[in-house]
């Protein structure tokens, strides 16, 4: 199968030029192998992310603690007969 890079419809083999646009088609294997290399340049350029402070981590915790101690009392209030 060949695929458009400009509006990405599918084509058979025996094609060459895009029925839409006029683009000319590629493999489609070709294409997602360039769309997965601009991935991994845009990731690869992205900045590390850094690591979480242990403070913030407990904070986190400490906050989904009481919000679903939250959810379970008024869980359990809503459901009365």
């Amino acid at each position: 199968m060949k695929i458009c890079p400009s509006c990405g419809k599918e084509f058979h083999d025996m094609d060459n030029f895009c029925m839409l646009c006029g683009d000319k088609l590629k493999q489609k294997e070709d294409v997602f192998h360039k769309k997965i290399e601009k991935l991994e340049k845009k990731i690869s350029a992205m900045p590390a992310a850094a690591p979480a402070k242990h403070s913030d981590v407990q904070a986190l915790r400490n906050r989904w603690t009481r919000l679903n101690r939250r959810w379970e009392t008024s869980h359990l209030h809503s459901r009365r007969p």
